[in-house]
């Protein structure tokens, strides 16, 4: 576990998450996250997919996943309430759901199959998935 967190205050993940979280305009707000979310995601990419693929038979690699993981999912309901607050998060969600749905949809898992499996470019998966994610999550403007 201390090999991964390492890895998080190496590249300073919760430095540059929060630093989004202040941008003013919450569809800005929204697309910088997922910028450097996806920045980070391109950097992790193999140890990542090591974790995510030994956690079903491996106890240490399981609980450093589920470490990292609750607490990007804590740092990303810190974004979803701020976008309820602005009143920019769509009406259908809560900002508990909005935050659940955003670490899905643009997990290292869909990164993989979007990249990997699908064979996009870096670009083309980082366009697509923040379109999709504000569509799904913001108000129309």
């Amino acid at each position: 576990m201390a090999l991964v967190k390492r890895a998080d205050e190496r590249f300073e993940i919760e430095e540059r998450l929060f630093s989004s979280f202040a941008v003013a305009d919450p569809r800005d707000r929204l697309e910088t996250t997922i910028r450097v979310w996806i920045d980070f995601v391109m950097t992790i990419f193999p140890v990542a997919s090591d974790l995510i693929r030994l956690r079903e038979t491996d106890e240490a690699a399981s609980a450093a996943w589920e470490d990292r993981m609750a607490e990007l999912r804590r740092w990303l309901n810190v974004l979803a309430v701020s976008l309820e607050k602005d009143g920019a998060l769509a009406p259908d969600w809560k900002a508990q759901e909005a935050a659940e749905y955003l670490w899905a949809a643009f997990s290292v898992q869909v990164w993989g199959l979007l990249t990997k499996d699908c064979k996009w470019s870096a670009r083309k998966a980082t366009r697509i998935l923040s379109r999709a994610i504000c569509r799904a999550l913001l108000t129309a403007r």
